[in-house]
């Protein structure tokens, strides 16, 4: 299953498709309206229903929402899960979904982007949190600083400025690969000890 985003003539809008080998592709279609985006589809069922996190617009907000499906085509159960947090926050202004949320013995592990409006640009980093792994609106933790920030040449500067954006990662031996768009112009990646995230994540309180 991908969740991917879909361009409209009213702005994009999350969509799904179905693939066996990579090669082809069969299109569920749109199943959120927009404007909506940064979708990351959790990997199993719970408690029977398929859970999404999203990040719909509405009167200037932008936070990751959770959203829940029998079937994968309707989708309800909406519940605020993860806000930006405002102020001077790295993760104040917005934050969006990236990869597919990862099970661990402590929960979910989900591997966010933040964006802090610094001298009025747009400062993209990422951020962990942990949700339970039986009802993903619940959060247990999340990170007070990020945990990739833009540092490089190619991630300062770009087609964007200061940007690391993510929306594909996977587990080896213990290590996380992290697979993320670099100043909106390449893609880099950058590898990190599972455990070290999920520790870290645990360390940070739910209410930072």
């Amino acid at each position: 299953m991908i969740a991917y985003v879909a361009v409209s003539s009213s702005g994009p809008a999350v969509a799904l498709a179905t693939t066996r080998d990579f090669r082809r592709v069969d299109r569920l279609g749109t199943v959120l309206a927009p404007p909506n985006k940064d979708a990351a589809l959790f990997p199993r069922c719970l408690g029977g229903l398929w859970w999404l996190l999203h990040r719909p617009s509405s009167g200037g907000a932008e936070h990751i929402w959770a959203a829940a499906s029998p079937d994968l085509l309707f989708w309800g159960k909406p519940k605020l899960v993860l806000p930006e947090r405002g102020g001077t926050w790295w993760d104040g202004e917005r934050v969006g979904a990236g990869t597919v949320p990862i099970e661990t013995p402590e929960g979910w592990l989900v591997i966010y982007h933040g964006v802090k409006v610094v001298a009025g640009i747009p400062n993209y980093r990422l951020g962990v949190a942990l949700l339970d792994r039986e009802d993903p609106t619940r959060v247990i933790s999340r990170c007070a600083h990020p945990v990739l920030t833009p540092q490089a040449p190619y991630e300062r500067v770009g087609n964007g400025l200061n940007v690391v954006f993510t929306c594909g990662a996977l587990v080896r031996d213990g290590t996380v690969w992290l697979y993320y768009g670099a100043g909106d112009s390449c893609v880099a990646l950058a590898r990190a000890r599972l455990d070290d995230l999920v520790e870290y994540a645990r360390a940070c309180p739910v209410g930072m």
